[in-house]
């Protein structure tokens, strides 16, 4: 049984006649917790091909906790936790520890050794600084002999800042230059130390350290490593996920995700036999709670989900939907608010980014984005019977994998008859956007019209039945385009502004009909800043104040005089706040969260029906957990004896 080490911070077919077959997903790895390390992030995790231990590493301390007392021993250093594809290093024997430590005096990062008892992973003396050049990826050879490791010469910051690949004696010593390039990163040696897989820029590259040769791959974001038994190679991607290739590249499986598993971090293969990867998990519990617009006050909602990501009412009110992590995957779970029931509907496919509750509250469409096809599907299920059909591919990912799935709820919309959904076909960036395409709960596709081509099309946000808004690039500013037909108007013109956001979570236009609600990136001052556009085109207001960083409209209140909007008063840090958007040009009014609001692609603001309240969640102490996933069923391997067993 082969294993990969990750550390992670954490259907049935419709049943209709004309709907598409449901396409298999790849089988994903089984998960299995080894360890919970407490709130710290994890930022690496290794073993010994013994497995009697585990070492992990948070930013002051090293821990290695023995498998058979059972006990954790603590070294204090300051591991530079920001290296991507983890910061520890094990020689197959255990006896040799390396990892990134930040020198606070000359404000840079190095690579230090730490020796170990191989049966007991007890420290045989003090951690001490083995590179010369300022460095943060690395990793020992199996022997233990030598170390591969990218340099940071310019001491820059960011994960890819790496220079050159360089190899140095375990025990210090000169150094050899085996490649130069931009952004070097995340060596990995193959297990007979012949070579070493590493990044270098997009590519993924293999150099013999012997003679010197190196060939190109394919793509990788990071390389995680060789399998213990040399059959395998794993690398990952932002856009793709963990990819297993064979020693030429060929991807033989490839994941989008680990089920159940929110921005999962791998951080390499197991050394204890098997197709293991070690990874880390953090789950975020949260609390759902309200804040009142008239006081400021807090209160508990009275729903209790443990992990609830994206919380929203359905267009009545009746119920509340969003996704939690069940059985080790995310599903949908919907509460009725009047009976209080809590219902799992399970997917085949995880739900990913956004999602959208139907008009009539009866269905859900939701996106998933295939790494395995490099297509991002939309899909639908019925609230009632939990039945999911993969219903049409929005779009497909361009050819370097670059389109997130995160802004793919731009791309469509239901009709407000709750009976089809209109979605622009293939809009990827560098193309023009081909058509609006429309496809009926009955399975029925068309085509609604034609839409104006242009390469620098970005943002589309269908506002009714009737009508399609498109924020361009250095063109034609915000354009409306009438459905099914019609002539396209510009509804502002793009100067004085740079870029319109057109992000919204909830029905864009005002409850009275007459306003859309949008963001803009730039205004004359060259700031961010909230507006409205009456759907006439005839009138547009700036509103609120003058914002440092991002602003883009949330929710209207029921009474169209205003809006929730986000923003961002400042872009370092990246903290998003909550506002009330009077549209009469008064000032916008902070809404008072708590700190502990849980933020990003979970962050819940959605205002409840009375309008009186919004809705958000709270985080709750974080538990991370260390977990391996065993990719051996799915690669064929049978399991290992001896060493994996424990």
């Amino acid at each position: 049984m082969q294993r990969i080490l990750l550390v992670t911070a954490i259907p049935i077919a419709l049943q209709h006649a004309l709907l598409l077959p449901l396409v298999a997903q790849a089988p994903r790895p089984a998960a299995r917790e080894l360890l919970k390390t407490g709130a710290e992030w994890v930022s690496g995790v290794a073993e010994p091909a013994s497995g009697r231990f585990l070492v992990y590493s948070d930013d002051h301390e090293i821990k290695i906790y023995n498998r058979k007392t059972q006990k954790t021993t603590s070294v204090a250093v300051k591991v530079h936790v920001a290296t991507l594809g983890g910061t520890l290093s094990i020689s197959r024997s255990g006896g040799r520890l390396i990892f990134p430590a930040d020198d606070d005096a000359k404000g840079t990062t190095y690579i230090w050794s730490l020796d170990l008892d191989t049966l007991t992973g007890t420290p045989l003396g003090a951690a001490r600084r083995v590179s010369v050049v300022p460095a943060r990826m690395s990793s020992i050879s199996p022997d233990g002999r030598w170390i591969a490791l990218t340099s940071n010469d310019s001491n820059a910051v960011g994960w890819g800042a790496g220079d050159r690949l360089l190899v140095i004696p375990s025990a210090g010593g000169e150094e050899r230059v085996l490649d130069s390039g931009p952004r070097v990163r995340t060596p990995r040696w193959s297990p007979d130390g012949q070579s070493i897989f590493y990044a270098r820029g997009l590519a993924l590259r293999r150099i013999n350290i012997t003679v010197g040769t190196s060939d190109s791959l394919g793509l990788a974001t990071i390389v995680l490593g060789v399998s213990p038994d040399s059959k395998h190679l794993a690398f990952y991607s932002e856009e793709r996920g963990v990819q297993i290739s064979d020693l030429r590249g060929a991807v033989v499986r490839a994941f989008d995700g680990f089920e159940g598993f929110d921005r999962p971090r791998p951080y390499g293969w197991a050394q204890s036999g098997g197709i293991r990867i070690l990874g880390y998990h953090q789950p975020s519990p949260a609390m759902l709670k309200t804040v009142s617009l008239a006081d400021g006050s807090n209160a508990p909602y009275g729903v209790s989900e443990p992990f609830p990501v994206g919380a929203r009412l359905s267009p009545d009110g009746s119920r509340l939907a969003m996704t939690t992590e069940i059985a080790g995957r995310r599903q949908f779970v919907v509460h009725d608010m009047k009976s209080r029931q809590r219902r799992v509907l399970p997917t085949e496919r995880e739900p990913q980014g956004p999602w959208k509750w139907s008009p009539d509250g009866l269905h859900i469409a939701f996106l998933n984005n295939s790494a395995t096809t490099n297509r991002i599907d939309l899909n639908v299920i019925h609230v009632e019977t939990g039945k999911v059909l993969r219903f049409t591919e929005l779009f497909t990912t361009n050819e370097a994998g670059h389109r997130s799935f995160l802004r793919a709820d731009w791309h469509y919309g239901w009709h407000s008859d709750s009976r089809s959904i209109d979605y622009v076909g293939d809009a990827i960036p560098g193309r023009p956007a081909v058509d609006v395409r429309r496809v009926t709960l009955s399975g029925v596709r068309s085509v609604v019209r034609a839409l104006p081509t242009s390469d620098g099309a970005d943002h589309f946000l269908f506002v009714s039945d009737s009508l399609l808004l498109i924020a361009r690039r250095n063109e034609t500013g915000l354009l409306a385009v009438p459905l099914p037909g019609g002539e396209p108007r510009t509804l502002v013109a793009s100067e004085p502004f740079s870029v319109f956001n057109l992000s919204y979570r909830h029905n864009p236009v005002s409850p009275d009909g007459k306003w859309v609600a949008i963001g803009t990136a730039r205004n004359t001052a060259k700031k961010p800043q909230w507006a409205i556009v009456s759907l006439d085109g005839k009138e547009f207001r700036l509103l609120g104040s003058v914002m440092q960083c991002d602003v883009w409209a949330g929710q209207w209140l029921p009474d169209s005089r205003g809006f929730i909007g986000e923003g961002a008063s400042t872009c370092d840090p990246w903290n998003p706040e909550l506002f009330v958007v009077p549209i009469d040009g008064g000032p916008a009014r902070r809404i008072a969260l708590p700190a502990n609001q849980e933020r990003g692609n979970g962050g819940v603001f959605q205002l409840t029906p009375d309008g009186k309240r919004v809705l958000f969640a709270a985080d709750e102490v974080k538990i991370g957990r260390i977990v391996e996933f065993d990719f051996g069923p799915i690669l064929g391997a049978s399991k290992a004896s001896g060493a994996g067993k424990r």
